[in-house]
């Protein structure tokens, strides 16, 4: 894991800026000049204004790599699975049944199809095997004949 280095606070009270600031302030007094001075700044910032902006930069790129590992480490603690089809209908029919359902013991594939009478037993095969393969379920390959 690699760490960052800690993010500094935006500089404040550049020279530039000490002499900047006053300058301004005496030149806005003549009509007309305050306009010119906001394109001024807009165009040329301030040492303040570019430290600010950088930092700004930093606290965002940061806040964004903490979003990633925060939703990297959600996803391990919470996964999602999401089931379709016959999978779906063979783990309700699993947590409906008596007994321990789905935390139950190994299952076998014929007790499976038993539960879902109307699905070709291929079908339910598979499904079975997809819950195994995501953990939900232990399966035991015992298929008659």
């Amino acid at each position: 894991m690699s760490t960052s280095p800690p993010i500094k606070p935006p500089a404040k009270d550049h020279p530039d800026d000490r002499a900047r600031v006053p300058l301004e302030a005496a030149l806005s007094l003549i009509p007309g000049v305050s306009s010119l001075f906001k394109l001024i700044n807009e165009w040329f910032p301030t040492q303040a204004q570019k430290s600010r902006s950088k930092w700004e930069g930093n606290v965002t790129t940061r806040t964004n790599e903490h979003t990633e590992r925060l939703d990297g480490h959600d996803q391990a603690l919470n996964p999602t699975t999401t089931l379709t089809g016959v999978a779906v209908q063979l783990a309700v029919a699993l947590a409906q049944a008596p007994g321990n359902g789905m935390a139950g013991g190994r299952l076998i594939l014929p007790d499976l199809c038993v539960l879902l009478p109307d699905v070709d037993r291929k079908e339910v095969e598979q499904a079975a095997f997809e819950l195994n393969s995501h953990g939900l379920v232990k399966i035991e390959r015992h298929w008659p004949g």
